[in-house]
Protein backbone atom coordinates (compact mmCIF):
# COMPACT_ATOMS: atom_id res chain seq x y z
CA UNK A 1 0.00 0.00 0.00
CA UNK A 2 3.05 2.44 0.72
CA UNK A 3 4.33 1.81 -2.48
CA UNK A 4 0.78 2.72 -3.88
CA UNK A 5 0.56 5.52 -2.41
CA UNK A 6 3.76 6.82 -3.25
CA UNK A 7 3.46 6.25 -6.73
CA UNK A 8 -0.51 8.43 -6.65
CA UNK A 9 -1.93 5.35 -7.80
CA UNK A 10 -4.42 5.39 -4.74
CA UNK A 11 -7.38 6.27 -6.62
CA UNK A 12 -6.51 3.41 -9.43
CA UNK A 13 -7.05 0.92 -7.28
CA UNK A 14 -8.80 -1.17 -4.58
CA UNK A 15 -8.63 -3.64 -2.06
CA UNK A 16 -11.30 -5.76 -1.05
CA UNK A 17 -11.01 -7.22 2.12
CA UNK A 18 -14.06 -9.74 1.91
CA UNK A 19 -13.49 -12.23 -0.77
CA UNK A 20 -15.66 -14.54 0.42
CA UNK A 21 -17.88 -16.50 -2.23
CA UNK A 22 -20.22 -13.69 -2.86
CA UNK A 23 -18.36 -11.24 -2.30
CA UNK A 24 -15.42 -12.73 -4.98
CA UNK A 25 -18.87 -13.27 -7.36
CA UNK A 26 -19.86 -9.51 -7.06
CA UNK A 27 -15.94 -8.31 -7.89
CA UNK A 28 -16.05 -10.96 -10.68
CA UNK A 29 -19.19 -9.61 -12.46
CA UNK A 30 -18.26 -5.67 -11.95
CA UNK A 31 -15.22 -6.31 -14.21
CA UNK A 32 -14.96 -5.96 -18.69
CA UNK A 33 -12.42 -8.54 -18.54
CA UNK A 34 -9.66 -10.20 -16.09
CA UNK A 35 -6.12 -10.13 -16.82
CA UNK A 36 -3.61 -11.64 -14.14
CA UNK A 37 -0.06 -11.51 -16.20
CA UNK A 38 1.96 -14.15 -15.12
CA UNK A 39 6.16 -14.87 -16.21
CA UNK A 40 5.55 -18.75 -15.88
CA UNK A 41 3.25 -20.86 -17.29
CA UNK A 42 0.41 -21.77 -14.94
CA UNK A 43 -0.87 -25.38 -14.83
CA UNK A 44 -4.10 -24.31 -13.68
CA UNK A 45 -6.08 -20.86 -13.99
CA UNK A 46 -8.93 -21.05 -10.95
CA UNK A 47 -9.71 -16.89 -11.66
CA UNK A 48 -10.18 -17.56 -15.21
CA UNK A 49 -12.33 -20.00 -14.55
CA UNK A 50 -14.42 -17.81 -11.90
CA UNK A 51 -13.96 -14.96 -14.50
CA UNK A 52 -15.80 -16.98 -16.76
CA UNK A 53 -18.52 -18.38 -14.77
CA UNK A 54 -19.71 -14.77 -14.69
CA UNK A 55 -19.52 -14.06 -17.98
CA UNK A 56 -16.12 -13.16 -17.54
CA UNK A 57 -13.50 -13.69 -20.72
CA UNK A 58 -9.86 -13.17 -19.83
CA UNK A 59 -6.80 -11.80 -21.57
CA UNK A 60 -3.70 -14.08 -20.46
CA UNK A 61 -0.34 -14.82 -21.47
CA UNK A 62 0.00 -17.86 -24.71
CA UNK A 63 1.33 -19.89 -21.99
CA UNK A 64 0.50 -22.91 -19.77
CA UNK A 65 -3.28 -23.78 -19.26
CA UNK A 66 -4.60 -20.21 -20.91
CA UNK A 67 -3.56 -21.87 -24.27
CA UNK A 68 -6.05 -24.57 -23.66
CA UNK A 69 -8.51 -22.78 -22.00
CA UNK A 70 -8.65 -20.36 -24.79
CA UNK A 71 -9.28 -22.95 -27.20
CA UNK A 72 -12.67 -23.08 -25.74
CA UNK A 73 -13.20 -19.73 -25.88
CA UNK A 74 -14.32 -16.80 -23.92
CA UNK A 75 -10.64 -15.99 -23.47
CA UNK A 76 -7.60 -13.69 -25.60
CA UNK A 77 -4.27 -14.68 -25.77
CA UNK A 78 -1.08 -12.51 -25.46
CA UNK A 79 2.77 -13.08 -26.11
CA UNK A 80 4.05 -14.12 -22.98
CA UNK A 81 6.22 -11.27 -20.96
CA UNK A 82 4.98 -8.48 -23.29
CA UNK A 83 3.64 -5.29 -21.62
CA UNK A 84 2.87 -3.96 -24.75
CA UNK A 85 1.57 -6.76 -26.80
CA UNK A 86 -0.84 -7.17 -23.36
CA UNK A 87 -1.70 -3.12 -23.75
CA UNK A 88 -2.17 -3.32 -27.21
CA UNK A 89 -4.42 -6.50 -26.71
CA UNK A 90 -7.01 -5.30 -23.76
CA UNK A 91 -7.21 -2.46 -26.22
CA UNK A 92 -8.86 -4.24 -28.96
CA UNK A 93 -10.61 -6.49 -26.81
CA UNK A 94 -12.29 -3.77 -24.86
CA UNK A 95 -12.67 -1.09 -27.57
CA UNK A 96 -14.78 -3.94 -29.70
CA UNK A 97 -18.34 -4.04 -27.93
CA UNK A 98 -19.17 -6.58 -30.26
CA UNK A 99 -16.44 -9.15 -29.75
CA UNK A 100 -16.38 -8.50 -26.07
CA UNK A 101 -19.95 -9.60 -25.73
CA UNK A 102 -18.86 -12.46 -27.72
CA UNK A 103 -16.27 -13.14 -25.67
CA UNK A 104 -18.26 -12.80 -22.69
CA UNK A 105 -21.25 -15.06 -24.22
CA UNK A 106 -18.64 -17.76 -24.58
CA UNK A 107 -16.57 -17.60 -21.14
CA UNK A 108 -20.19 -17.93 -19.63
CA UNK A 109 -21.11 -21.01 -21.67
CA UNK A 110 -17.44 -22.54 -21.95
CA UNK A 111 -17.90 -22.59 -17.46
CA UNK A 112 -21.11 -24.05 -18.23
CA UNK A 113 -20.51 -26.80 -20.67
CA UNK A 114 -16.67 -27.66 -20.58
CA UNK A 115 -15.97 -27.00 -16.70
CA UNK A 116 -18.80 -27.32 -15.02
CA UNK A 117 -18.62 -29.67 -11.91
CA UNK A 118 -21.75 -32.62 -12.98
CA UNK A 119 -18.92 -32.71 -16.19
CA UNK A 120 -16.02 -32.77 -14.65
CA UNK A 121 -16.96 -35.37 -11.97
CA UNK A 122 -18.47 -37.51 -14.72
CA UNK A 123 -15.41 -37.21 -16.92
CA UNK A 124 -12.82 -38.26 -13.92
CA UNK A 125 -14.92 -41.03 -13.25
CA UNK A 126 -15.02 -42.30 -16.81
CA UNK A 127 -10.85 -41.74 -16.45
CA UNK A 128 -10.32 -43.81 -13.40
CA UNK A 129 -13.22 -46.75 -14.76
CA UNK A 130 -10.85 -46.79 -18.05
CA UNK A 131 -7.50 -47.08 -15.54
CA UNK A 132 -9.39 -50.18 -13.75
CA UNK A 133 -9.34 -52.08 -16.88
Amino acid sequence: KGRIDSLHLTDNISFIPDYSRQSRIDFLKSLSVITVPVRRPMAYGLFALEAMACSVPFVQPATGVFSELAEYGGGVLYDPNNPVHLAETLRNVLSDTSRLKQLRTAARRTAETVFAIRKSAQDMAECFSRLER
